[in-house]
């Protein structure tokens, strides 16, 4: 085999790998665009990413409201009580995809009192999420319904400080999910949800793995063949 096709054949390996890598879902949203800096708006619906259930607040910096966080975020327990929101755009992942899901959440930061705070992903289909991790440590596999937020629901300090969550996983089965997160606080102060971000990246194929590994190791057997031959 020439040293030509040796090449050639490493490029469509990497090729094939550059084309799974890139297949990929990317969403992110910071609210940020929602309103300019200082202008918080109560029982929101205007989100250009998500459609609200119940009320919610979109907070900005500076409030009046003794909260602390970064540029907008959400408040998931609206002035006129609770709510939720889920994301417009149903995002499609393929079998076997490596999902990436993260975001920030905070306790109210105004009262006693520990709020409910839910979070997770609405699949269009049943399904199992394969070796799913929380902030890297291990969950198991975990198996959904359809439409069932798929995730967690747990009580928030109020003082809790802001934090990253970051949850990855594998899909089992082709499918669509959009993103949902929300409270049952029913007293007008909630958890606060900002810095949403998902991505799906497809995994090579072993042996795409395969085709790529011996690609290279074939070269290199060339490259040393050659600084042989002209050494001697």
């Amino acid at each position: 085999m020439t040293f030509k096709k040796l090449l050639a054949g490493v490029a469509v390996a990497t090729a094939l790998m550059t084309g799974a890598a890139n297949a990929a879902v990317n969403f992110s949203d910071n609210f940020d665009g929602e309103s300019a800096p200082g202008e918080s708006k109560l029982n929101y619906t205007g989100f250009a990413n998500w459609d609200v259930i119940g009320q919610v607040d979109l907070v900005s910096t500076p409030n009046p409201y003794d909260t602390n966080g970064v540029g907008n975020y959400v408040d998931l327990d609206g002035t006129a009580g609770p709510g939720a929101i889920v994301s417009k755009q149903a995002f499609a992942f393929a079998a076997g995809d490596f999902v990436t899901f993260s975001f920030q959440f905070s306790g109210n930061q105004r009262d006693q009192n520990f709020d409910t705070f839910s979070f997770g992903l609405d699949f269009d289909g049943p399904g199992t999420l394969l070796n799913l991790q929380l902030d890297g440590g291990p969950s198991g596999n975990f198996a959904y319904s359809a439409f069932n937020h798929t995730g967690i629901s747990f009580l928030v300090g109020p003082n809790d400080a802001w934090r990253v969550a970051t949850y990855t996983f594998t899909t089992s089965a082709a499918g669509s999910a959009k993103i949902y997160f929300g409270t049952t606080s029913a007293d007008n102060v909630g958890p606060m949800v900002d810095n949403v971000s998902l991505t799906a990246v497809a995994v090579p194929e072993p042996a795409t793995w395969a085709m790529m590994i011996m690609g290279f190791g074939a070269a290199g057997a060339v490259l040393r063949r050659r600084r042989t031959a002209l050494a001697a």
